[in-house]
């Protein structure tokens, strides 16, 4: 579209200027007396034939550049601008938004109605990558009754911190940002819901604190590298494998969760407080590897 409106325009401010400096005088006197009009017309072609910045004409009409104006009906800004514009006008960006609320859920948490537990679950995960302490991951006991209480007082407190988190919509100028956004942040979405699962089944006693910390490492490590893996194709080039690489991310993601479902049917076929997993925890500075059998 850009490119025949490129040419079509150029194609005309030829034709114009061969008419001004041709023909009969006839044809001279009549241009000499629409020159103003002709003037607009070279001007609104200029930057298409002769390569000048701006492209005014087609801004005025709606027709999107990259260096329209804001304000004319072509101006659309980027996710950048945007932010940028959003900050100028002292308006927290999505991303500070982000942050608040991520230390407001981690202040909460704080809470003195956690005490029981804080030592044996990772009340708030920054970093999904970051494996369990050694001490949380080697932990093969099942929640006490009094503890069962605490553990679903904090799940309350972790979903009204997910809807809250949820509510922050990205800035995004067009359908396909809007599009890619959302397919990114359903990993995250995803992750929130098994571990979620996790946490029903620990309140049931189907679960030990151990394997409960292994198991909520797992699938929030699997999550953060489809989630890594996607943002890296949709800055490949060529838009074919760029679409390739997106699908590969989503379908290992996907994979992840088949044999997820799996695991999760077995763990809820289970009666409370039975199933003790050999599990094998070993530390290496700050780095825990756990295992089970």
């Amino acid at each position: 579209m850009r490119r025949l409106s490129e040419t079509f325009l150029a194609t005309r401010c030829v034709i114009l200027i061969r008419c001004m400096f041709g023909g009969s005088m006839r044809h001279r006197l009549i241009l000499f007396a629409i020159a103003p009009i002709l003037a607009f017309a070279l001007y609104a072609c200029s930057d298409v034939g002769f390569g000048l910045a701006g492209h005014p004409g087609d801004c005025a009409v709606g027709i999107a550049w990259a260096d329209c104006a804001p304000g004319t009906p072509g101006y659309k800004p980027t996710p950048a601008q945007l932010a940028y514009q959003s900050k100028k006008n002292g308006v927290p960006t999505p991303q500070e938004r982000t942050e608040q609320a991520q230390a407001e859920c981690s202040q909460e948490m704080q809470a003195p109605d956690f005490d029981a537990i804080r030592t044996k679950i990772e009340l708030f995960r920054a970093d999904a990558d970051a494996p369990p302490p050694f001490a949380i991951a080697s932990n093969d006991s099942f929640p006490t009754p009094a503890e069962r209480q605490t553990i679903a007082k904090w799940a309350t407190v972790r979903d009204n911190c997910i809807k809250r988190l949820t509510a922050i919509q990205p800035l995004v100028s067009n359908a396909l940002q809007a599009a890619l956004v959302q397919q990114d942040r359903s990993f995250g979405t995803e992750v929130a819901g098994r571990v979620g699962e996790l946490i029903v089944a620990l309140y049931e006693g189907k679960l030990t604190y151990g394997e409960f910390a292994h198991k909520r490492y797992e699938i929030g490590r699997d999550g953060a590298a489809a989630e890594r893996q996607f943002r890296a194709a949709a800055l490949v080039a060529d838009h074919e494998r760029q679409l390739q690489e997106q699908q590969l991310a989503q379908q290992q993601f996907q994979n992840n969760l088949l044999a997820w479902s799996s695991y999760m049917q077995a763990v809820n076929a289970r009666q409370p407080d039975t199933v003790h997993l050999n599990c094998l925890s070993s530390q290496m500075g700050n780095f825990v590897s756990t295992h089970c059998n």
